[in-house]
């Protein structure tokens, strides 16, 4: 397998305490899908890279501001659960993968509709 049949690999973790829920396992659940989600959004990065929108204020040869702010849109099509894991008593870490043929089959396909 050479480096570009590699599978894309997106990682995600997620606190079991700040999830809302009545029950322990209603809040790891809810991390669970936390987590998978944030692995989703790592491929989503890799695969479609990530836009950087970046402003930075001078007066008088001083810095007033600097803001840095990041954001992913894309699709994310034929992921696979690699494993979903307790990696300490209060984080869930998701592991998923996408073929790299998977990958060049939707670059061809009209992008994701934009959610707000």
């Amino acid at each position: 397998m050479s480096a570009s049949d590699a599978p894309y690999r997106g990682i995600g973790y997620a606190t079991v305490s700040n999830q809302p829920g009545k029950t322990l396992a209603q809040k790891q659940l809810m991390a669970i899908r936390a987590s998978r989600l944030m692995a989703m959004r790592d491929l989503a990065e890799k695969i479609h890279g990530l836009n950087i929108d970046a402003y930075t204020s001078v007066a008088e040869g001083t810095m007033l501001n600097d803001s840095l702010r990041g954001g992913v849109m894309g699709l994310v099509r034929g992921a696979r659960v690699v494993s979903i894991t307790p990696t300490r008593s209060n984080v869930y870490e998701t592991i998923l993968e996408v073929d790299a043929g998977e990958v060049s089959a939707t670059r061809g396909l009209p992008r994701a509709p934009a959610y707000r």
